[in-house]
């Protein structure tokens, strides 16, 4: 299990442009089961299993990036092979790894060139 959670770690050092409202709709869904998560947001990119901790993995993708980087932020565009790429037709993403124990959601992590919270489905 120590393994998933230095992946988070890592993951978590590499957000690029992102807002403060993402971290308040992913909050959300912390304490909410995970069959209610797939009901919203549908099947995982990825799904991990370790133990009785499981890791669902959701990237969303975009064509159009962001309008303006944070300040002290740059914007780059990201594939879904390599995390970027110079080409300028390629896609921006956002990848949210949700950590789920006992069926529960009890916490998440961002990275990407396009977390904003406009991207995320709706928290019904």
């Amino acid at each position: 299990m120590s393994k998933i959670f230095l992946l988070l770690l890592l993951l978590s050092g590499c957000s690029m442009v992102h807002d403060r409202g993402i971290s308040q709709r992913l909050n959300h869904w912390v304490g909410s089961s995970d069959s209610f998560l797939v009901e919203n947001w549908g099947e995982p990119s990825v799904t991990e299993v370790d133990s009785n901790t499981k890791l669902y993995t959701y990237v969303l993708y975009s064509k159009q990036g962001p309008n303006s980087p944070y300040p002290g932020q740059f914007a780059y565009n990201g594939d879904s092979e390599t995390g970027w790429s110079p080409y300028p037709d390629s896609l921006y993403y956002c990848r949210i790894t949700f950590v789920i124990q006992y069926q529960t959601v009890a916490a998440y992590n961002f990275n990407g060139d396009y977390c904003l919270s406009n991207i995320l489905p709706s928290e019904d």
